[in-house]
């Protein structure tokens, strides 16, 4: 499993745009993988070109329990727990106090 942060930014066809910062954790962090993971949970409804999501890992953790301390609080975090409980077994093991969350 690798754990990383990376920043997204996807320009819809009318001009206008969002971008963010997400905490990914799965077996494959190139490129294609991550455009899919925004396309799923963060890109919206608006119309776009798949071309026009561009994505940047910024930090890479070896250590999993380093990558839930730090993401675990994000709105971004947070929003995947919600939708799928993302990242729920590293809460239940790191943070047992937090888990589940109500």
């Amino acid at each position: 499993m690798q754990y990383c942060i990376f920043r997204y930014e996807v320009t819809y066809e009318d001009g206008d745009g969002i971008h963010g910062y997400v905490p990914y954790r799965g077996e494959n962090t190139d490129e294609k993988t991550l455009i899919r993971f925004i396309k799923k949970y963060f890109a919206g409804t608006k119309p776009y070109h798949d071309e026009d999501i561009h994505v940047t890992i910024e930090k890479f953790y070896d250590d999993p329990k380093e990558w839930i301390t730090e993401v675990r609080t994000w709105e971004t975090f947070r929003y995947l727990q919600n939708v799928n409980n993302y990242g729920g077994e590293l809460i239940a093991k790191y943070f047992p106090d937090e888990f589940p969350r109500k």
